[in-house]
């Protein structure tokens, strides 16, 4: 196949043997060849051993410009994987915790049995409950708690949730941003956040599946491309 200079000179060469009254069969065509090969006539290659090299000189400016613009947008542009954790700090400083939707918050009273709230969170099928006070905040019963402090401990299911709770847990507010409920979760190893409002009313519990399917929705070329380890990351490429 001829490289598009050479297709183009070949039209010209062919307006130039109209204009001479040649015939079409023996128009003569410019191609360049390597180890001893030279110019044919009506399109016979002489089969001579070798590999084609063009040499018949440069490109025209509109086929560098094609050829420029293809190669940027092959190849990878440097610091392009920075550039997306940039955008992706940003947004997690700029998106409130409201955005990621918390589900409603379940509660219990703190007298009420570790056997009734385990029942409720089988029932609803979820993970912690909001241990309150009327419309005050007292802690919070994870399955964590039901693992360290009562199945651990040889703690009877008829023992107040009060006993077994983790009082005063951190908080969120709903437009707190997403990193700081991050920030918080990283910190103290939570899975869940109680979100209150201005009053320290509980209207909502974060969990870290939310932040999770938000990262992935939003960001899913650089969560995918994450090392397993981020302390270790391969010096060479890996496959194909």
């Amino acid at each position: 196949m001829y490289e598009p200079h050479e297709r183009l000179r070949t039209r010209q060469k062919g307006k130039q043997g109209k204009r001479q009254g040649i015939s079409s069969q023996t128009r003569w065509r410019v191609l360049s060849f390597d180890r001893g090969r030279s110019l044919e006539e009506g399109g016979r290659d002489r089969r001579e051993a070798g590999p084609t090299t063009r040499t018949a000189g440069p490109l025209p400016s509109y086929e560098l410009a094609s050829c420029s613009r293809r190669v940027e947008a092959l190849e990878p542009q440097p610091g392009a994987g920075e550039t997306s954790l940039m955008n992706l700090a940003k947004n997690l400083k700029i998106d409130s915790i409201s955005r990621l939707h918390p589900t409603p918050p379940l509660q219990v009273g703190p007298a009420q049995t570790v056997a009734e709230a385990v029942r409720l969170m089988r029932h609803e099928q979820v993970g912690c409950l909001l241990v309150c006070q009327g419309e005050r905040l007292l802690g919070i019963f994870t399955e964590r708690d039901l693992m360290k402090r009562v199945l651990a401990e040889g703690k009877p299911l008829t023992t107040p949730v009060a006993q077994c709770m983790t009082p005063h847990p951190i908080v969120v507010h709903p437009k707190e941003p997403i990193a700081a409920a991050v920030r918080h979760m990283e910190e103290g190893g939570y899975r869940h956040l109680p979100v209150v409002d201005e009053l320290g009313r509980p209207v909502g519990v974060l969990s870290v599946k939310r932040i999770v399917r938000y990262l992935v929705e939003h960001f899913p070329a650089t969560v995918y491309n994450l090392p397993p380890d981020p302390d270790n990351v391969p010096n060479e490429r890996e496959g194909a």
